[in-house]
């Protein structure tokens, strides 16, 4: 038969057990809980990095798209420069059209 004192040495053994379980499971999740920000912080820097790679090649692209739009203005003034130069009184005369088309244009907005 069981006495009193083993019933007490069973549960103490019983509590015992109990509390080093529990011991057991903080230090698994806290490392469970370093893993995972230990991932999350590699997964961050993997999106950053990607992110800075993305940005810098549509800088990249649009720079060259910026350069290629400023070479064709420059030969396009080049050409038109040429041509007035070429016909001087031609180009005074269309540019006096233009005005007045412009002219006529704006102010029959305005009434």
């Amino acid at each position: 038969m069981e006495t009193f004192e083993d019933a007490s040495r069973e549960a103490d053994a019983a509590t015992s057990a109990a509390h080093d379980l529990a011991e057991h499971g903080r230090r698994a999740i806290r490392e469970a809980l370093h893993v995972a920000e230990g991932r999350l912080n590699d997964a961050a820097t993997v999106a950053e990095q990607a992110f800075r790679e993305g940005v810098e090649a549509f800088l990249n692209q649009a720079r060259g798209y910026g350069d290629a739009a400023e070479e064709r203005l420059s030969d396009s003034g080049r050409y038109v420069l040429a041509r007035v130069k070429d016909r001087p009184l031609t180009a005074a005369m269309v540019g006096i059209g233009v005005g007045i088309v412009l002219g006529v244009l704006l102010s029959s907005k305005s009434k």
